[in-house]
């Protein structure tokens, strides 16, 4: 039997949760007020030396909420290769496409004179990501199918709807757990 191709389906509902009630900008709620869709799919490869993959997950709001406005659908598309250098240690490249659609309706209780995030014309982007990384797999039989990767991020296109401020290059460490095994890359 191999296991070198690993696939699966990602499909759900997201609800509505934290809180649009306050008369805050579109983006500092902690809630949109609506339910979502969610559909996309992961596809993995791993080899001896070599694995990769691609992702990508779309969300799209059903409704508006009670302000009268919908986020954008959101596309998220991921793709990455590793390269297994030692027994227990990858390096990894990773792209990361995002796409963020445009605000439908708009909240009539926010007054665009007061802040620049009141506007609903700023908001949605297309951004494109590069990520270099460093994974350590452990062997230990407590810490078994886990790894720590230490990932630098950074943007090498952005476009953005009306003003808003472009993205910066990230750090990014993670614990990683995979109940399925990594083989160590």
């Amino acid at each position: 039997k191999s296991n070198w191709y690993k696939s699966h389906l990602n499909i759900g509902l997201i609800i509505p949760t934290g809180s649009n009630k306050r008369d805050l900008p579109y983006q500092l709620h902690t809630g949109n007020g609506y339910f979502s869709s969610l559909i996309g799919f992961t596809i993995l490869f791993q080899g001896k030396k070599f694995s990769g993959g691609l992702q990508p997950i779309y969300r799209s709001p059903l409704h508006m909420n009670s302000k009268n406005y919908k986020l954008g659908n959101y596309l998220d598309f991921n793709y990455w290769v590793s390269y297994l250098l030692a027994n227990n240690i990858s390096i990894s490249y990773r792209q990361n496409y995002h796409n963020k659609g445009s605000i439908s309706g708009i909240d009539e209780t926010l007054d665009i004179k007061d802040m620049i995030l009141n506007n609903s014309s700023n908001y949605g982007h297309i951004i494109l990501d590069n990520a270099f990384g460093l994974n350590f797999s452990f062997s230990n039989r407590n810490l078994r199918n886990s790894r720590l990767s230490l990932e630098y991020s950074f943007p090498i296109y952005q476009s953005f709807n009306g003003l808003q401020v472009g993205n910066i290059n990230m750090f990014n460490i993670s614990l990683q757990y995979s109940p399925g095994g990594h083989k160590k890359h």
